[in-house]
């Protein structure tokens, strides 16, 4: 019959168990050991746990300055005479001081970025019949239509002329910034203002006033080739094209941002616009020019619909540009025009023409922005 162990070791003293073995014979050995053993314990305990104290700290710093930000952009100012840009940069040192905050800022959440009182989507079922173009000019005035060159006036035209019953809107550089100074947040206005590239400008500006008002953005020089087009495609919660220019950018998912609708409080507008305030914010140029334009709006679209049911949502309108052409729920036909004229005798350096500036140049000299990029987002 089996045998307990007890009785084995008590009938043979000179077996050693496995415990004798670790912890000696001597019972004072034992002790040693054991107490030995408690003390690493001790030690190596708090050692695990210091990670998951790290991280709650984290955690926690994080929720505080989302907090901060989120009670800093729903403060929406109603002056009705905005700031210089001068002004915005003048701060003395103590201002700057206090400004300083981390430059990766990003902590703004979607939805908490813009104005309150937003009109909302639940009473709108087409997009608006406004098509908003904006150009800013060296004198920063409403651009006027008869001071523009005939083939301008046409592709002006085409958009009212191929759309019956739309209204069409001009910006120039002071109506931008008073419409940002009246319905955002001041840091929008400041990231607006401390982008020295003009396009940049305007990248920031189309967001916001289609967030806002819901409507149709279309570049200065686009003339439109199809009948009833915007009608046609109103019956969605927004209107865009993949941007297929070039690989990179299909690669990385980029929207092309020159054309486009949406109703008022599209979610990946407002998440483009978060992503162009914190970019310049500390001071982000990204892989190439785009990174304001085409692909901030991929990246929205990323943050947002992508993770979504997008492809099954036929809210959701989208089609492709490609050299110059726009095809949009048409197959192959092309619908739009992103330049009225052959675009390969059009340079960047054509818009210094209306006192303009070359964005691709200013981006590979690191030029694209203004020296007081820290004080864009006001935690105070």
């Amino acid at each position: 019959m089996r045998q307990s162990f007890r009785l084995i070791k008590r009938n043979h003293p000179s077996i050693i168990t496995r415990e004798e073995a670790h912890y000696g014979v001597d019972p004072e050995s034992r002790k040693q050991k054991t107490d030995s053993g408690r003390r690493r314990r001790c030690i190596v305990l708090p050692i695990m746990l210091l990670p998951l104290v790290v991280l709650a700290t984290i955690l926690n710093t994080v929720l505080m300055n989302e907090n901060n930000l989120t009670s800093l952009v729903l403060d929406v100012r109603e002056s009705p005479h905005p700031p210089s840009p001068q002004q915005h940069h003048d701060e003395d040192s103590t201002t700057v001081n206090k400004l300083n905050i981390t430059r990766d800022a990003g902590a703004f959440a979607v939805g908490t970025l813009l104005l309150q009182n937003i009109p909302t989507t639940a009473n709108n079922s087409m997009i608006p019949k406004v098509i908003n173009k904006v150009l800013i000019t060296g004198d920063a005035k409403t651009p006027q239509f008869d001071s523009q060159s005939q083939l301008q006036r046409d592709a002006l035209l085409s958009w009212t002329n191929m759309n019956p019953g739309y209204t069409i809107r001009y910006f120039g550089l002071d109506d931008c910034r008073s419409y940002l100074q009246k319905y955002f947040h001041p840091a929008v206005l400041r990231a607006f203002d401390c982008m020295k590239a003009n396009a940049w400008k305007v990248n920031m500006f189309r967001a916001a006033v289609i967030y806002r008002e819901g409507g149709w953005y279309s570049d200065w020089k686009e003339t439109v080739l199809h009948k009833g087009l915007l009608d046609e495609v109103s019956n969605a919660d927004i209107v865009f094209t993949w941007d297929r220019g070039t690989p990179e950018h299909r690669e990385r998912g980029c929207i092309m941002n020159a054309f486009f609708g949406a109703l008022p409080g599209d979610p990946m507008l407002g998440e483009a616009i978060k992503i162009m305030v914190t970019n310049a914010q500390r001071e982000f140029y990204g892989l190439d020019p785009q990174t304001y334009g085409p692909c901030a709006l991929g990246e929205a679209f990323d943050n947002t619909y992508r993770k979504t049911s997008w492809r099954r949502n036929s809210r959701i309108q989208n089609g492709m540009y490609k050299w110059n052409d726009y095809y949009l729920n048409h197959g192959k036909k092309i619908v739009i025009r992103h330049k009225y004229h052959d675009p390969s005798s059009l340079t960047n350096d054509s818009w210094t023409n209306y006192g303009g500036n070359d964005y691709r140049k200013m981006w590979a000299e690191r030029q694209s922005f203004c020296s007081s990029t820290i004080s864009i987002i006001d935690p105070i």
